[in-house]
């Protein structure tokens, strides 16, 4: 074993305290002789030599407390060479805990943890993975190599055959049908892409609200009031981790638009603003009181902008150019998801000749000579929109779904899990390193492991500090 925190032992330097104590902190008496007592002379020796006894026996429970305490604190790691683990946290399955019981078949060491995307979480002794792992959070991704490492695996994602062990628990193969989603601007549906008739639940609030079965099922809108949250559900198949939707009612946020000069800003056609403002008067300080801001005619972004964290709606200028159609890139999601019904016959936002927007943004619009000239970007918490014209339309259902979107208006927002393929599990377990394991053979859990080296050392504290009291009182 090895001690990882050995600067925790500067800590016993605190038994000098109660040996200073001990040693000076009683003034001596003086012995004054009376003739008519001094037949007591020997019994009152005596009484001091069990006194002195007593006093060096507290003095060492004192010190023992301060030891056991000490050593209660030091995190003891498995000595020797530190073995490489990866984790599969794909999404299936991993609501189960199998990683429980996969942990337990690994030998009582210290390990190196990553996650299969690479991500490093630390060496930890075999006593401390459950509970680190339970702070992961399950995602998609693509798998790193780890030629030399331990694979603790659910299964579900196709395995490279890179690792020196797999280790995978005990299963049947999961059955998981796709589904499909649709809006309008009445009701969301949720749709079996095989036409076939499936169980649905759907739940409010956490509690029961409907039970139905068929090809698909839905919700509108209209029912979806604040503060209310519905969960559609499939029963199809036996796996849960795709088959949840999630509607519910946006909060309102706080909108704010930025114009050059002292002009109604062209948003009021379309949100209720909580403020406008020219651009001498933007700063951070005012942008962290917005979650929606709104540059109407700007070709460049203020400073005060950098660190935002809201929603940024960038229009350029007018310009006297000649007006031209644009051409929407229908199979982008903004679309499906916010823009609900055919344009106004067709005809898109009218876009005066002008430059396109930044090639990193995803497009929405272009114009004739397919140049992007109005597109998004989301990144985390910050999202962003860019047009490259200013718009010419007070009414318009394109910018009634951009401003849908950004959550200026008060909309139904819908959480809708990525579809996560079929199971690979059988070819998995054929890999000629794989070893599998039943889950409920293997029931006991680390956590069932209550005496551990550190809970001893605390116990033998509060034993050595009681015994300590009770003799100081005597």
């Amino acid at each position: 074993m090895k001690v990882t925190n050995p600067l925790i032992l500067w800590g016993l330097l605190a038994i000098l305290v109660p040996i200073v104590i001990h040693l000076f902190g009683r003034k001596a008496r003086k012995t004054a002789l009376i003739p008519s007592l001094m037949w007591v002379k020997e019994l009152k020796t005596s009484q001091r030599r069990k006194q002195w006894v007593k006093d060096w026996l507290v003095l060492l429970l004192r010190i023992l407390t301060i030891i056991f305490v000490v050593l209660s604190l030091l995190d003891w790691r498995s000595q020797g060479q530190i073995k490489e683990v990866v984790v599969d946290h794909h999404p299936a399955g991993w609501e189960t805990g199998w990683y429980r019981s996969a942990v337990n078949q690994l030998a009582p060491e210290t390990y190196r943890i990553y996650l299969k995307d690479g991500s490093y979480l630390g060496d930890w002794d075999k006593s401390a993975l459950q509970d680190v792992l339970k702070g992961v959070d399950p995602q998609i991704t693509d798998w790193q190599s780890f030629p030399e490492a331990t694979l603790l695996s659910f299964g579900f994602d196709s395995i490279p055959a890179t690792f020196s062990k797999v280790t995978l628990p005990q299963r049947n193969p999961l059955d998981n049908h796709r589904l499909e989603e649709y809006t309008d601007d009445q009701r969301f549906e949720w749709r079996s892409s095989s036409a076939v008739s499936l169980p649905w639940e759907i739940r409010k609030n956490g509690t029961l609200y409907a039970t139905t079965s068929g090809t698909s099922v839905g919700l509108n809108w209209s029912n979806v009031l604040p503060n209310d949250t519905f969960e559609i559900i499939s029963l199809a198949d036996s796996l849960r981790a795709d088959n949840t939707t999630v509607v519910y009612q946006r909060p309102a946020l706080q909108i704010l638009a930025i114009t050059p000069e002292a002009t109604t800003p062209w948003s009021t056609n379309y949100v209720d603003l909580d403020s406008a403002v020219t651009r001498n008067s933007v700063n951070a300080a005012l942008l962290d009181s917005y979650d929606v801001c709104i540059l109407e005619g700007f070709d460049y972004i203020p400073q005060a902008f950098e660190g935002f964290q809201g929603v940024l709606l960038h229009l350029f200028p007018t310009t006297d150019s000649k007006s031209s159609r644009t051409i929407p890139v229908l199979d982008h999601p903004f679309f499906s998801r916010y823009f609900f019904g055919p344009s106004m016959q067709n005809a898109w936002p009218q876009a005066a000749a002008t430059g396109s927007v930044s090639d990193t943004l995803t497009p929405l619009l272009q114009n004739a000579q397919q140049q992007n000239i109005a597109g998004i970007a989301e990144r985390g918490s910050f999202r962003y929109y860019q047009q490259s014209f200013f718009p010419q339309q007070q009414d318009h259902p394109y910018y009634h779904a951009l401003f849908q979107w950004a959550g200026a208006l008060r909309s139904v927002h819908v959480e809708t899990p990525q579809f996560l393929g079929k199971d690979y599990y059988t070819s998995n377990a054929a890999l000629p390193q794989a070893v599998r394991y039943d889950e409920r053979a293997n029931s006991t859990t680390l956590s069932d492991e209550f005496w551990t080296r550190e809970k001893i050392a605390l116990a033998l504290a509060l034993l050595s500090a009681l015994l300590a009291l009770i003799f100081a009182k005597i």
